[in-house]
């Protein structure tokens, strides 16, 4: 009679639905667990594996109480078979200046392959080869390969709408006849999900490019040569896509 009564518990417990809170988010995202603090601008969510998000009511499509769990399961299922890596294409342009040079345009584009998320963060780590160019009384041409950072702030694991910050560091190969250098960029923006997969940035950038400064001079019959380094500036905006 006590192991039937043990075997009873033991199929209860094992067939009977888990239930929790479901919370979808406007970026498509779908979470499961309790809310421990609720006010008029800021949910505070766990998780039912743990983890804690900050959750603003702006970015909050619905709460549903009394959820199945089996859906969080395949949702789970769902979130573990997204692609890991992420594609970046990005477009920029704005003014450019450089020591000794009046202001001009300079435009750049790129292709970045890297992390869709880092530890549950959705921090993007890749490297980018694209095109820069400088158009001043010269123009002059590049093609930057980079190490690319970018991370939502604050940094928090939910991929909610908001703030992106994103630096580059790299070199610059000059093209035609142009001698290129160390690379950089700082930009902020603001990130918004399309989809789970599927975000637009928009913000603005600040960018240097090394280069070389070539003069020559004829003097009396003779041809010289000189050689000054010198930086390109560029600020302006910046659009990239991740899919």
């Amino acid at each position: 009679m006590y192991n039937r009564f043990i075997i009873l518990s033991l199929l209860i417990l094992c067939f009977s639905p888990l239930f929790a809170e479901h919370i979808t988010l406007r970026n498509g995202k779908h979470l499961y667990g309790t809310v421990l603090h609720d006010t008029e601008e800021v949910i505070i969510f766990q998780t039912t594996d743990g983890q804690r998000f900050q959750l603003l009511r702006t970015d909050i499509v619905s709460i549903d109480e009394d959820t199945d769990l089996t859906a969080q399961v395949t949702d789970e299922r769902e979130s573990d078979g997204s692609r890991p890596v992420a594609i970046r294409i990005s477009a920029s342009g704005g003014m450019a200046s450089v020591t000794e040079e009046n202001i001009g345009g300079m435009a750049n584009a790129e292709f970045q392959l890297g992390s869709r998320h880092i530890n549950g963060y959705p921090i993007f780590l890749g490297g980018s080869i694209g095109y820069s160019g400088a158009f001043l009384s010269t123009a002059a041409h590049f093609v930057p390969l980079q190490v690319v950072l970018s991370l939502p702030l604050p940094l928090l694991k939910s991929q909610a709408n908001g703030a992106e910050l994103g630096v580059s560091l790299g070199y610059g190969f000059g093209v035609a006849n142009t001698k290129g250098g160390m690379t950089g960029s700082l930009n902020i923006g603001y990130r918004h999900y399309l989809t789970e997969q599927t975000s637009v940035i928009i913000g603005g950038v600040a960018q240097f490019q090394q280069t070389t400064r070539i003069i020559t001079e004829t003097i009396e019959s003779q041809t010289y040569t000189n050689e000054s380094g010198r930086a390109l500036w560029l600020i302006g905006a910046k659009l990239t896509l991740q899919i």
